[in-house]
């Protein structure tokens, strides 16, 4: 992957098990895991910037001067995403 000539940093925190697939798939390319983390951004970005999630989808709905649908559901919530809700914790 050649470096970009403009470019940035971001910080993300990312559960463990997927830092290790990260690693585990870095290591085989000989990269670090920062590099294949960039890497997933890259297609990501090549693949037009796809929605990954629905509320996010709806924004992007939205942004193009369309009407979304209403339904929304909780559990997409990305201010809740990855978090247990409160109902299920121990």
């Amino acid at each position: 992957m050649a470096k970009a000539t403009k470019a940035d940093t971001i910080g993300i925190h990312v559960r463990n098990e997927i830092i290790d697939e990260i690693v585990s798939r870095a290591n085989a390319l000989g990269v670090k895991k920062g590099t294949y983390g960039a890497m997933i951004l890259d297609w990501w970005h090549s693949q037009g910037c796809p929605a990954v999630s629905e509320p996010d989808r709806l924004m992007q709905i939205a942004a193009q001067g369309q009407s979304p649908p209403l339904e929304f559901v909780a559990e997409d919530d990305p201010k809740t995403f990855g978090k247990t809700p409160p109902n299920k914790r121990r």
